[in-house]
């Protein structure tokens, strides 16, 4: 959607098809739009908006990732080195 307009005949939107660069040509009257909606998260958009920002691909991705690395490199370390029948545990 791009646009709400309010006019004399009702509520009418227009349309662009994500594929498309131009707008659809007729606008859609709101009597002719079905949906219901299901759930609603609050300020999802901000948190969305951000991890496809360099900062959030580091936050989101990168962190984790290198969190898990270091954890297993730890485990790793600390089996290796523990004392005992070598053993599991």
């Amino acid at each position: 959607m791009i646009e709400v307009r309010s006019d004399g005949g009702g509520v009418s939107f227009r349309t662009k098809g994500d594929a498309n660069e131009d707008p659809d040509p007729q606008p859609v009257a709101a009597s002719n739009v079905v949906g219901v909606v299901a759930f609603h998260i609050p300020l999802i958009g901000h948190v969305v908006s951000f991890a496809g920002s360099d900062l959030g691909i580091v936050v989101f991705v990168i962190l984790p990732a290198v969190g898990l690395a270091v954890g297993e490199v730890y485990d790793l370390y600390r089996e290796a080195t523990a004392d005992g029948d070598g053993g599991d545990g």
